[in-house]
């Protein structure tokens, strides 16, 4: 092999396509980034709760 050639890695190749996917898809990404950080505040809320029972 050259030096001008490389040879693709199948990470490498996972992130190109999960790259150019969420390019295309940037709704879709929006979306389940909110849902992530929802779910991420109530489980918080729910810890901080407890806690506070516990004491």
């Amino acid at each position: 092999m050259s030096n001008t050639q490389k040879q693709i890695t199948a990470d490498e190749a996972r992130r190109a396509y999960y790259r150019a996917w969420r390019a295309a898809n940037k709704e879709k990404i929006k979306l389940y980034n909110e849902k992530y950080w929802e779910r991420k505040a109530e489980r918080l809320e729910r810890e901080a709760a407890g806690e506070q029972e516990g004491k």
